[in-house]
């Protein structure tokens, strides 16, 4: 096996692929010595050591005027006096953790997970797994202690809002690495599976009160904008403006074609309805009273009009059958879920620094309050929320004051 010098310091590389350096590049020494200064050089081989370091549970002691590196694996230690003949010692016994398969098991899962899922895996990983004892732990030897000893670090960097559903988020990804393990032959057992926690060790997800069961005038003017700045980005961003515009179940919106739309009488028909978090089309609304006309306003306009020719430039087709809601992904025209939607509302309230999250189907009753309060009669509302009778849609109006400056409008043109 060669070995590359720069600086009179080693570049190591994986145990695991050591003959073949596919785990780290090998740097030329003239082109090292070259292209960097020796302050950049020996910040570069330091990152690259620590990395080494903490993938494979090595220990970098001071011994004199150098450095003797330590490893346990499976009940034997080794020592050697330097980087690259300890990991050759270690070369076919070499443990597997969690932060030395991560981008193995994360390449497995890319072309078969929805891109919302990745990103929330990632997050995940990084925040909670990557920095715990759990990930540098060899995967053959987690046992459920471990697993309770990786919750109580869980919750420590959570600090406030640990509930069982937030566990079971981080759970599944942790359990998913171990269960590629297992298809691997590295491991036999997943003790993520078998670590049970009783209910009192949870924070009780929030309930929310009537109050809190709708955005504010002013969290929805935040949240509008928000998605008006992102969507130059993600167009997806504007189908949580038109819930906000035309007070669609997330089911509705999911479902819209082109063909819904008269642009010449500014309205939308809604006709259909999809359920399976939105991976089934019926052809039908919920009930009769779903299958509806509603007025849109220039900012539901604008939305459509901006999805539209996005859809265009990027070769999403437009023709009145196909639906307003598509996206790209590796050159495949992929429908939304309602997921889509849920994930894109939940982490711009967590950005913005909302502390109470409340879900799509609160914009529906934003959108319910925000009519009433402006003037609304709850007849006219109760036909544009699909509802069957007006005490369905009373439940929805969270806020039943009237508008002060409309109440005066209203006086004024009686005579």
């Amino acid at each position: 096996m060669k070995t590359e010098y720069c600086n009179n310091s080693l570049i190591g590389v994986s145990a695991r692929q050591i003959d073949n350096y596919s785990d780290y590049d090998r740097i030329s020494s003239d082109a090292f010595l070259m292209l960097f200064t020796e302050e950049d050089r020996k910040k570069m081989i330091k990152e690259k050591e620590e990395k080494i370091l903490k993938q494979y549970g090595i220990s970098k002691i001071p011994y004199g005027d150098s450095y003797r590196y330590y490893a346990r694996v499976k009940g034997k230690k080794y020592r050697r006096t330097d980087l690259i003949t300890l990991l050759e010692d270690l070369k076919g016994i070499q443990k597997h953790t969690i932060n030395g398969i991560w981008d193995e098991y994360l390449q497995t899962r890319i072309d078969h997970r929805e891109a919302e899922t990745i990103k929330k895996d990632i997050s995940t990983y990084n925040t909670y797994i990557s920095e715990s004892a759990l990930a540098d732990k060899d995967i053959n030897e987690i046992r459920i202690a471990d697993i309770k000893e990786f919750f109580v670090y869980c919750k420590k960097v959570n600090g406030h809002s640990f509930t069982r559903k937030y566990w079971n988020g981080i759970k599944r990804v942790v359990s998913g690495l171990i269960g590629y393990s297992m298809e691997k032959g590295w491991t036999e057992y997943n003790a993520a599976l078998q670590a049970k926690f009783e209910p009192n060790e949870f924070k009780p997800p929030i309930h929310h009160d009537k109050k809190e069961l709708f955005f504010t005038e002013k969290e929805t003017g935040e949240i509008i904008s928000e998605c008006f700045r992102l969507a130059s980005e993600d167009p997806l961003f504007y189908g949580l403006i038109l819930l906000f515009a035309i007070g669609l179940r997330i089911g509705e919106l999911n479902s819209l074609k082109w063909l819904d739309i008269n642009w010449d009488s500014e309205e939308i028909h809604i006709q259909r309805e999809s359920t399976g978090g939105g991976r089934t089309i019926n052809n039908h609304t919920k009930t009769p009273a779903g299958d509806r006309f509603i007025p849109l306003n220039k900012t539901a306009l604008k939305c459509l009009k901006a999805i539209k020719d996005h859809n265009r430039i990027s070769g999403i087709p437009v023709e009145d059958n196909d639906f307003i809601f598509q996206y790209r992904k590796k050159g495949v025209i992929k429908s939304t879920t309602h997921r889509t939607f849920e994930y894109r509302l939940y982490h711009m309230q967590h950005d913005l620094g909302y502390t109470v999250i409340r879900s799509l189907h609160d914009v529906r009753r934003t959108y319910a309050t925000n009519c009433y309060k402006h003037g609304i009669d709850l007849k006219t509302l109760s036909e544009w929320m699909g509802h069957t009778t007006t005490e369905q849609t009373k439940a929805y109006i969270k806020d039943g004051k009237v508008d002060e400056k409309l109440k005066r409008q209203i006086i004024e043109q009686i005579c």
